[in-house]
């Protein structure tokens, strides 16, 4: 899949009542949070010892993804 059908994809969800800078702004923010989020899973499992949570991190990449797209 290239990222460009990722994205068409990926807009059918997105809100079409906003902006093209409340879209930007919108996938920044939620990139940085999204991306807070991984980081979260991945610094619990290296510093903190826990289980590496492979799902929840996939998922939270997809977020990533999504707002990546968005934006």
């Amino acid at each position: 899949m290239t990222g460009k059908f990722y994205q068409k994809l990926a807009m059918r969800t997105s809100n079409g009542d906003l902006t093209n800078e409340e879209h930007l702004m919108n996938g920044v923010l939620g990139l940085c949070g999204e991306a807070g989020e991984a980081a979260d899973i991945v610094k619990k499992y290296r510093m903190q010892g826990h289980e590496l949570n492979k799902e929840h991190l996939a998922l939270e990449l997809g977020d990533v993804m999504w707002y990546i797209a968005e934006t």
